[in-house]
């Protein structure tokens, strides 16, 4: 009988402390129709990016490819790269960087980094093999500090590319939260 009172205040407790809620969420999340729709959406996105830097490029507003790294601080040099690209290449490239920065810089365990802006425009982008400079916090900082440039020096595109982006991720955000939802309220899974 003992047994009988462990067994059901052990119950309760999972019950009432919601653990139980917690470890469903993980299988909810990686349910692989609502992983499909998330890459769906990362794949649109990228797609409307390419597109509208070809569209942008035929009227010759490609970027340096070093502009928004010389715009947030990064590098030194005044004078502009010779190569050119489409500002959604050289956004999306210079993001990418931020994050495999932070990681590397999780990693060798520097997360906050120097705060002050300067110093985090002192230190270059890093490659992966070397010893990160900036912390990962100073890294999600200039990911932001990236997306000002494009909001501030290429409005025309920015408002394009995001709203697009708003409906693309409105649309398939939409439908992983009705699958979750049918999953939770019903216990059943439907498809895409």
């Amino acid at each position: 009988m003992t047994n009988d009172i462990g067994a059901s205040s052990q119950s309760n407790w999972m019950d009432t402390s919601g653990v139980a809620h917690l470890l469903r969420a993980f299988k909810l999340a990686v349910h692989p129709s609502k992983l499909v729709l998330a890459l769906g959406a990362i794949a649109l996105t990228s797609t409307l990016g390419l597109a509208l830097d070809a569209i942008w490029n035929v009227s010759d507003n490609a970027v340096p490819i070093d502009e928004l790294a010389r715009y947030v601080g990064l590098t030194g040099s005044a004078e502009a790269a010779s190569d050119s690209v489409g500002i959604f290449r050289s956004f999306s490239d210079f993001e990418l960087r931020c994050i495999r920065d932070a990681v590397e810089s999780v990693r060798h365990g520097r997360i906050i980094g120097s705060i002050d802006a300067g110093q985090a425009a002192a230190a270059p982008f890093t490659t992966v093999v070397d010893h990160p400079v900036r912390g990962a916090f100073t890294n999600l900082l200039l990911m932001g500090r990236g997306v000002v440039w494009l909001i501030t020096q290429h409005s025309l595109y920015a408002t394009v590319f995001l709203l697009g982006g708003i409906l693309i991720w409105a649309l398939f955000g939409g439908a992983v939260c009705r699958i979750a939802a049918v999953q939770i309220a019903r216990d059943e899974t439907i498809g895409i």
